[in-house]
């Protein structure tokens, strides 16, 4: 489902990206997410995907650049492919 958006922004920036990227927003957003409910139930999750993970699949600062443009869209006040286009233009 990501894969596609994110394979379109890097081709319309023109822009290489890690092949790995669409699984990391996954990882990254399963961790998030999974974070953010257990939060509202008072307990505390420590994402599975720690940040040697998400250099290996997409590089330094990786999880670092999703947290920035990625989780925007997670809280609502981006679309995806505005999230995504953002995300993609950090590989440049």
């Amino acid at each position: 489902m990501l894969a596609r958006p994110i394979l379109a922004a890097a081709k319309e920036r023109e822009i290489k990206v890690p092949p790995q990227l669409p699984h990391a927003v996954l990882f990254y957003t399963a961790g998030e997410l999974t974070a953010r409910e257990l939060k509202t139930h008072g307990i505390e999750y420590t994402h599975f995907a720690h940040p040697k993970i998400y250099t290996n699949m997409c590089g330094p600062d990786c999880e670092d650049k999703m947290a920035v443009h990625w989780t925007l869209h997670l809280e609502g006040k981006r679309s995806i492919a505005e999230s995504l286009s953002a995300l993609v233009a950090t590989f440049k």
